[in-house]
């Protein structure tokens, strides 16, 4: 590694390894984390960082969630069970939308029903 210290990496985009949607570098990202964990961790909270100021109008929201993520693996002991609860607030989140999708099907069918009969007369 060159002579800058990590923290000069974090702020520095060209020391991130590629994370845009369809362009992860999972080997970069490995290999920064196998080499510079310091590094990885700096770098990995300006890609997190840049990811949330791309959205304004939901920043709010994307850094509480990070926050509960953040906290969820910092009290979960191991990164197995990091991912296990995290799956599990995840999964959480899917039923939910689909139980919000259902009542929505319901509610537009109930509108379709009552608005049909006055389009016949």
């Amino acid at each position: 590694m060159s002579g800058h210290s990590s923290t000069e990496k974090s702020g520095d985009p060209a020391h991130v390894p590629a994370h845009g949607p369809g362009n992860f570098d999972f080997e970069g990202w490995r290999k920064l984390a196998a080499d510079d964990p310091a590094a990885y961790f700096d770098a990995r909270r300006w890609a997190i960082d840049a990811f949330i100021a791309a959205a304004p109008d939901r920043s709010d929201e994307l850094r509480q969630l990070q926050n509960q993520l953040d906290a969820m693996r910092a009290s979960a002991g191991s990164p197995l069970k990091a991912v296990w609860q995290i799956t599990g607030m995840m999964q959480d989140h899917v039923e939910l939308l689909g139980h919000q999708l259902d009542v929505l099907k319901r509610e537009t069918d109930r509108l379709r029903a009552r608005i049909a009969p006055r389009s016949s007369r």
